[in-house]
């Protein structure tokens, strides 16, 4: 479900700079039920950020806590900022059903976020993961290593938070992201580039996609980086279930 377009914030590594236009809730509820009648009982509310202008966002959740009432195995995911996070706004979503939010947390470094334009912090962060893990809601990391000015010190301090999420035994995963190219032999890969659907070597989106030699990044530290996100904490990458505490 998608309950407004667009994005206020300029993240430097995102290209979703565009006017936010509101959905009108009454039709974003129309839709709900038409697909619940269907037989779909769980979502995906797809906003950039959820929770962005709070009036709307109060009646919208409150409009589905009643819905969650008189449908008790309605549920719903979906991704906010860490600056939007407190705990009433926690409470909400889990008396709406919400199960799962998302967070970009990129990194734990506060020079890093500044450089990416971000708007957040690590104290930031560590109160909204606070907030999050203490409420028991799984919640997902988004997070990128091979950003121009990052080296193993920042990684290391993302670590460093993460191990402390382990220790403190909060229900999250994490979904990393590095500068690699998509594998040009992959079927369909040239026709899509011919058609201005891909694009190589540009700076528009820092994920899987890119291939950070280009940019002269430090690949040997952000490539082992990486492998340590996906192995030895939950990931979207191997499971959200296996850990490797050793590693």
């Amino acid at each position: 479900l998608e309950n407004f377009k667009g994005c206020p914030y300029l993240c430097d590594f995102c290209d979703a700079k565009k006017p936010v236009t509101n959905r009108d809730i009454d039709s974003t509820l129309e839709e709900l039920v038409y697909l619940y009648l269907m037989g779909i009982k769980k979502y995906y509310f797809i906003d950039l950020t959820f929770g962005l202008n709070k009036r709307k966002t109060n009646e919208l959740l409150s409009r589905l806590k009643q819905f969650r009432y008189e449908n008790p195995d309605f549920g719903f995911r979906c991704v906010t900022r860490a600056d939007r996070v407190t705990e009433e706004f926690v409470v909400d979503l889990l008396d709406a059903g919400c199960y799962e939010v998302g967070i970009g947390l990129e990194t734990n470094d506060d020079k890093l976020l500044v450089s990416m334009k971000k708007k957040t912090s690590e104290n930031l962060y560590s109160n909204a993961l606070k907030i999050l893990g203490e409420s028991g809601i799984l919640f997902k990391l988004f997070l990128i290593e091979g950003y121009k000015g990052s080296n193993s010190g920042i990684s290391r301090k993302t670590f460093q938070l993460l191990n402390e999420l382990q220790n403190r035994k909060y229900k999250y995963f994490v979904q990393p992201a590095l500068s690699r190219d998509i594998i040009p032999s992959l079927d369909g890969f040239r026709e899509r580039e011919e058609n201005g659907l891909l694009r190589r070597g540009t700076m528009s989106q820092l994920d899987f996609r890119h291939d950070c030699r280009e940019y002269g990044w430090d690949n040997d530290r952000t490539i082992r980086a990486i492998c340590y996100h996906m192995l030895a904490y939950p990931s979207t990458e191997i499971s959200k279930d296996r850990t490797d505490k050793g590693l």
